[in-house]
Formats: structure tokens, sequence, C-alpha cells
């Protein structure tokens, strides 16, 4: 099965926000921490509507990420600012123009 995202918005709590994934009939749950929010995305203020505007104009970024931590095992996943830094890295390709 793939992992697919339902269109609802996050859940907020003072130290971040969650939302979830559905992968077949399971339910994955993915926190993403109020620190992920402020490093990667400039979110200061623990205030719950800033935090959900943050979440939604970042939705695709954060979904990206969330796909790539996922294994297919857990029920939780927390993301970090780290877990954006993984999701960024790429084998390195050189191209030559001969």
């Amino acid at each position: 099965m793939s992992l697919t995202f339902p269109a609802v918005l996050p859940r907020y709590h003072g130290s971040g926000l969650s939302f979830i994934g559905q992968d077949g009939e399971r339910t994955i749950e993915f926190w993403m921490t109020a620190s992920a929010l402020s490093e990667r995305f400039g979110y200061s203020e623990l205030d719950a509507g800033k935090a959900i505007s943050v979440f939604e104009r970042n939705r695709n970024a954060i979904e990206s990420v969330a796909r790539s931590a996922y294994d297919g095992q857990r029920r939780m996943i927390v993301i970090t600012a780290a877990r954006f830094e993984e999701a960024l890295t790429w084998p390195q390709v050189a191209a030559y123009d001969e």
C-alpha cells in the first residue's frame, strides 16, 4: 500500500501539531514538533491559528517528509527539523558535457 494524507486540518498541541496518514486500513499518526515548525518555516509563536496556517502553507513539503519517514511499521512518527535534512539528502550525481 502507499501512504496518503486525508484533507483534514492538523490538530494543534502546545508543543506541536499532529496529523494523520492512511496506509490502506492502517492509520498512522504524525507529530510535528513546534521546534521543527520554527526551524524550517519560521513559526515562533505557540498559537493554534498561526501553527495550522504555517502547516497548510507548507503541507506538500511536510507530507513529503512524513512519507519518507514512514517505514510501513510504526504507528506514530515524530517529525523534527532533522527529518527535513534527511529528506533533502540526495545522492550526488555529476553530469559532464563532452
